[in-house]
């Protein structure tokens, strides 16, 4: 049979592994043909009743003002500001409590939600992998390099070259130090008690929690609170692992967006920076709940629709049409993108179960292929026939795919919006049918023999 290994990469039995590949390929497309379908069929019914909550939001949602007297249990909507000063009001020794007291004093804001990045600028090692040889000379060869900068995860010891270290970050250089013991390297996002207050509301905590530490807090205006002789970081040196001494209100001050330790970077310099909420405005539609505590909008069951809870936030200013429109759009997006996924799917599960039918002629091809003397050629023409076959096999994988996805589309609008899914289902039928007529009318080998016949005598 010649070198099996360069005909198509099987082991013996000649073709095995061509045949192990695809029966693999059709079990594939088994299984992922119906839940592909089922896929679909949930992302239709997922966007009618998401459309069904909308239109209930469009008539029945009342727009109220910012201040006042809140309305209780009514379905509303409201764009309002959030109330700056009503805010958790956030400090350096929240997110790090071994900070003296006065580091808690010189520097506040108030946010939604808070968050902290600590660094440390140090030695940073960095490898690269390449493969040389081949065969049994074949080996990996990694390289290291050294650079300094900063880091939220500090790697105290344990570098592969350590003169290369040295050469990068400082010739007295023989470990990265340990961050201040007095520093949370990593904290948690903070978020502030008792629901975000906008305008006369207070917003439950599924909303409330909605709102992340999203923008930088600016750290000019608290510099003058703090002393600008900066202590340096001490110098590394010896061979035991150095832990950074306490950060205090005399060894760190704001530059920049950053709370640092040293003037300019060096090894063992500490810089943090914190993050708050961006949003001034927030436009929702809820249930006013009571006494201004909003909570979600209990939704109405309906035909093919199970009932359920309704609250969108919008974390900008918007008008009830535009925050209708704009969550219209977003369900019109999902269904077209999880629509087009699921037609290729289809095609795509389609075109593995019928892949055995290309493996079969591809295997056919290896066989001739080693017939002596015509081999080369037949091989040719194997592979001729073989494309032919993919595109055939492609195309009526289309077919079936996409016919199959289109029929479940529309099942599930004619149970849920019959008006509409009867016009989808009555164009899949005409599809289905032109697609049998065309293959009724294309003449066959035996029409056309008769044919000739006929013309003969």
């Amino acid at each position: 049979m010649g070198d099996e290994d360069g005909n198509g990469g099987d082991s013996a039995p000649f073709g095995i592994e061509k045949a192990k590949s695809a029966l693999c390929c059709c079990c594939l497309g088994i299984v992922l043909l119906p839940a592909m379908l089922i896929m679909l069929g949930s992302n239709e019914k997922g966007y009618v009743c998401r459309d069904k909550d909308l239109i209930y939001a469009d008539t029945s949602a009342n727009e109220v003002g910012c201040t006042g007297t809140p309305p209780n249990d009514q379905f509303v909507f409201f764009s309002c500001e959030i109330e700056t000063s009503k805010l958790r009001s956030f400090t350096l020794r929240d997110f790090n409590p071994g900070f003296e007291a006065d580091l808690g004093t010189y520097m506040a804001f108030n946010s939604t939600a808070a968050s902290q990045t600590v660094e440390m600028y140090q030695c940073m090692e960095s490898s690269a992998s390449k493969k040389t040889g081949s065969g049994k000379d074949a080996k990996t060869v990694t390289t290291y390099s050294n650079r300094l900068g900063w880091n939220s995860q500090v790697k105290e010891t344990g570098f592969h070259d350590l003169t290369a270290a040295k050469a990068a970050c400082g010739t007295n250089f023989a470990f990265n130090p340990k961050y201040p013991t007095n520093v949370a390297v990593s904290s948690p996002t903070k978020r502030m008690d008792g629901g975000v207050p906008v305008g006369m509301f207070k917003l439950h905590a599924t909303l409330s929690d909605s709102f992340q530490a999203d923008t930088k807090v600016s750290l000019g205006a608290f510099a003058s609170e703090f002393v600008n002789n900066v202590g340096a970081a001490p110098v590394i040196t010896g061979a035991s692992q150095q832990t950074m001494p306490l950060i205090t209100k005399n060894k760190i001050r704001p530059i920049g967006d950053f709370f640092m330790t040293c003037e300019t970077p060096h090894l063992g310099c500490v810089r943090i920076s914190l993050k708050q909420n961006g949003a001034t405005y927030a436009s929702a539609l809820v249930n006013s709940g009571t006494g201004g505590n909003t909570a979600s909008q209990p939704t109405k069951s309906s035909w093919g629709c199970s009932s359920g809870n309704f609250a969108e936030l919008f974390k900008s200013k918007k008008t009830k049409a535009e925050a209708l429109s704009s969550l219209k759009s977003g369900n019109n997006s999902s269904l077209w993108a999880m629509r087009i996924i699921g037609v290729l799917l289809c095609w795509a599960a389609v075109f593995c179960c019928m892949y055995p039918i290309i493996a079969a002629f591809d295997i056919v091809g290896d066989y001739l292929g080693e017939v002596p003397c015509v081999g080369c050629l037949l091989k040719m023409i194997a592979d001729i026939v073989e494309t032919l076959v993919k595109i055939v096999v492609c195309c009526m994988s289309c077919s079936f795919g996409c016919s199959c996805a289109f029929f479940v589309i529309a099942v599930v609008w004619v149970v849920m919006r019959p008006t509409v899914g009867i016009f989808l289902l009555i164009t899949v039928v005409v599809l289905t049918v032109g697609a049998f007529l065309l293959m009724k009318f294309v003449p066959k080998k035996g029409d056309k023999v008769e044919i000739e016949d006929e013309e003969a005598s």
